[in-house]
């Protein structure tokens, strides 16, 4: 277990962006008590450099805990005296915090301002781990918003950073964070090499969270190249390596959804449909918006296989508008597929159509999702003639997803087509760091 004192300063980088932590095991509750009295301490001795210092660690320190209400208002405060401070070592790690904050609350766009604001800091002195630190988080806001270029160039320039440090951990993080780029575009010989690369970095530091880590991401391109029985074997052990390491909400909520994913792979519907929620109730206590998503997509789509419309109409309603608020293109890709069937299963087979042909143009289209529709496709091109289809998919491809998104909500009597505003100011963008994040419409 490692000390508290440590404990932030040395694992701040692994435990960034997707908010896994894949360093060696802390206890949340001693580190706070040990930041909540160096906080203290710092004010008693009226030292601003210490006390902003305190409050950014234990910010961090809640973010691990889910507590983001109490972790942003530490943060924020610790923000408000490095800028007064002009301390650019503070400013690059709380606003990478904020950032991790948006994140872990699916405000994709946010997250991505506050990390390049970030980069920005650190760049100013030149501190090598923070930016490397700062490109994968940015790397990993791009992939949220479904940028896989830019996600990639981002962990790339991570990767040039950490190779110059002694840093395993952070090379295998990175490693894995390009091999779901792959698995998401359809490279599986890359995603599985890059993987099997992060994983032995991850055994040689008997890193057993790490491991866990790959092997589920393992599990989801085995289970995308249809491997199901590898793929339910590498999730079990998986399972099994964090188990080691003592409870983990989050972990077992994504172990429930995984296994729920082999189910419904094997058609097993009523197993699935039971993972996939005992995942979502997980999910919700833990306030993970993108976890809620990715588990009401799938019930909707089970209660489209029982043709349950209505429910189904409930859980896909709920998961649009969890994933707008988000802002995850690739998320919102997949549940709109989800809608398509839903839409084909109460005979708006042209409504039907023409959703799935904007989610299935989309840039932000994963592969998996891709050949998971493509028998829905087919049915439904079939009701239509060759010169329609053609003339649908040309008009897919110009069509704004979001907009298709709140247009169906709309006709269920919910919601309205404004959108949202992103939270927090847009900052200046280095040229090295910049990268695209929405699609052009």
């Amino acid at each position: 277990m490692l000390n508290p004192a440590a404990a932030v300063k040395q694992l701040e980088f692994a435990w960034s962006g997707l908010g896994i932590a894949t360093g060696t095991p802390v206890d949340y509750e001693e580190a706070k008590t040990f930041y909540q009295k160096e906080l203290r301490d710092a004010r008693l001795a009226k030292d601003n450099n210490a006390i902003a210092w305190a409050m950014g660690s234990l910010g961090h320190i809640l973010i691990r805990l889910k507590n983001f209400k109490d972790a942003r208002r530490y943060v924020s405060e610790s923000l408000d005296l490095a800028e007064g401070l002009h301390d650019y070592g503070i400013l690059g790690y709380v606003n990478n915090l904020l950032g991790d904050i948006a994140y872990a609350q699916g405000q994709m766009e946010d997250a991505n301002l506050f990390y390049h604001r970030g980069w920005d800091a650190y760049a100013k002195i030149s501190e090598e781990k923070g930016l490397a630190w700062s490109f994968t988080n940015i790397g990993n806001a791009a992939q949220g918003l479904g940028d896989f270029n830019g996600a990639a160039h981002m962990y790339e320039k991570s990767i040039e950073l950490i190779e110059k440090m002694d840093d395993p951990r952070a090379l295998a993080w990175n490693k894995n964070l390009i091999g779901s780029i792959g698995w998401s575009v359809g490279n599986y010989s890359h995603a599985l090499r890059t993987y099997q690369e992060a994983l032995e970095l991850y055994r040689s530091n008997k890193d057993l969270h790490g491991q866990a880590w790959t092997l589920d991401l393992m599990g989801n391109l085995k289970l995308a190249m249809k491997e199901d029985e590898e793929a339910e074997k590498l999730y079990r052990q998986a399972h099994a390596l964090a188990s080691c390491e003592g409870g983990d909400p989050q972990g077992m909520a994504w172990h429930r959804y995984h296994l729920g994913a082999v189910y419904l792979f094997r058609k097993d519907v009523d197993d699935a449909k039971d993972e996939f929620n005992k995942a979502f109730q997980i999910f919700d206590a833990l306030h993970d918006n993108l976890g809620k998503t990715a588990a009401l997509t799938h019930l909707g789509e089970i209660a489209c296989i029982q043709k349950n419309y209505p429910e189904a109409q409930d859980c896909l309603k709920q998961g649009v508008q969890l994933v707008l608020s988000s802002q995850s293109n690739p998320l919102l890709v997949d549940i709109l597929a989800g809608v398509a069937q839903l839409l084909k299963g109460q005979g708006e087979d042209k409504k039907a159509i023409s959703l799935l042909m904007v989610a299935l143009s989309h840039p932000t289209c994963r592969q998996q999702t891709k050949d998971r529709m493509v028998s829905l496709a087919m049915e439904l091109e079939t009701h239509f003639t060759p010169g329609e289809v053609d003339k649908g998919f040309r008009w897919a491809k110009g069509a704004d997803l979001e907009e298709m998104a709140r247009g169906w909500l709309v006709s269920l009597g919910e919601g309205s087509a404004k959108k949202t505003e992103s939270k927090a100011a847009k900052p200046k963008k280095s040229k090295k760091t910049s990268t695209k994040t929405k699609r052009k419409k």
